[in-house]
């Protein structure tokens, strides 16, 4: 920081940090992006469990006929779009191992031919340009890059046309998906966006997934009854804070309502219908991952351990000192390193990932 200040006589030795958590939360998810995907395994399988019925079931509308077309709101870098492009592979036919190079062009290119269109949106630059990294380079599962003018020596290569990256707010999509031009989108997917929102922005952002979504489609959106670490940190809090109040999760440094506990369904269902979906069009269901505190303790996850810090002392221990700030740092690094050996020996902490998924048809 450049600014500094000078302390007078009336400010306490160990006066209270400001409030980490900015207005605009986009710098913490920046600085996430890198490692997001790493980092959180169980929002892939969440993804996939979601989407699933629509390409190996038989949900209507089908997620892998050509004329679908996909929108990964609040994206990341892309969790749900290679969920997608990864079920989407498992179901086509396998190359046959006579194929020349020749060949092998022709059905990369007819492979692509047969994607849904996709638009994946985040207002993070930094998860977007994570997610344009992988669709330029071809990154399995995203469709391979092509020569641009087809010349295979020539080291300019086209990245898929049917998948596009935009940085975008959730509350106004109108720059990616025009509010001039008929809703085009066939299957929306909202992962774990909604619920942190403030009640206006909530209100906004669902009128944005009901606008896009075309008559006759499906949007479908995510939130958590309960997320493991955040057991871990409220188990942490306890030790340092045992007066202090419950830590509930993220959303308490954002204003939103969450979905946690008594309730969550109701509420998740209750946000869909301030966007314009009705209640009679919708189901919500519970999707149960494990979870574990090595799975928070690997060094993918050390930036989110960090974030996830400056989210607590953003909510409940907005009030605390630095020293006290420091005390929860050093006690939650313990537990990590204790629990996760005391697993690693066969013992485990009964921790697990719980979402509600509402489907809501429009």
């Amino acid at each position: 920081m450049s600014e500094t200040h000078t302390q007078d006589s009336t400010t306490p030795s160990n006066p209270t940090p400001p409030n980490p958590i900015p207005a605009d939360s986009r710098p913490f998810f920046d600085k996430l992006a890198p490692h997001y995907s790493a980092a959180a395994p169980f929002l892939r399988d969440i993804a996939r469990r979601s989407l699933a019925p629509y390409i190996h079931g038989a949900a209507e509308p089908r997620l892998h006929a050509p004329s679908a077309v996909f929108h990964d709101n609040a994206c990341g870098p892309g969790i749900a779009t290679a969920e997608v492009l990864s079920m989407l592979a498992s179901n086509s036919e396998p190359k046959s191992k006579f194929n020349n190079d020749n060949n092998d062009k022709d059905e990369d290119a007819d492979a692509e031919s047969k994607l849904p269109t996709i638009y994946a949106t985040d207002n993070s630059p930094g998860m977007i340009t994570q997610l344009r990294v992988l669709i330029t380079a071809g990154t399995p599962p995203f469709p391979a890059s092509r020569p641009s003018n087809g010349n295979n020596d020539n080291d300019n290569h086209k990245a898929s046309e049917k998948i596009h990256a935009s940085v975008a707010d959730s509350r106004d999509l109108s720059d990616v998906l025009p509010r001039d031009e008929n809703a085009i989108i066939t299957h929306s997917y909202t992962g774990f966006a909604l619920p942190f929102f403030a009640e206006s922005d909530r209100r906004a952002a669902a009128a944005e997934i009901y606008r896009t979504l075309r008559r006759g489609g499906v949007a479908v959106v995510t939130g958590w009854e309960r997320l493991g670490w955040v057991d871990i940190i409220e188990t942490v809090r306890r030790e340092v804070d045992p007066q202090g109040q419950q830590y509930k999760g993220p959303n308490e440094a954002t204003g939103g309502a969450g979905t946690a506990g008594e309730g969550g369904a109701q509420r998740l269902k209750d946000m869909m219908v301030e966007g314009g979906f009705e209640e009679r069009k919708m189901e919500v269901q519970r999707v149960v991952v494990p979870y574990c505190v090595r799975d928070w303790g690997m060094e993918a996850n050390k930036v989110f351990r960090e974030v996830a810090e400056q989210w607590v002392f953003a909510g409940v221990g907005k009030e605390w000192d630095e020293r006290k700030r420091e005390e929860f740092r050093e006690a939650h690094r313990r537990f990590v390193e204790r629990e996760g050996e005391r697993e690693r020996q066969g013992g485990r902490i009964e921790l697990e990932v719980r979402a509600w998924v509402a489907v809501a048809r429009k």
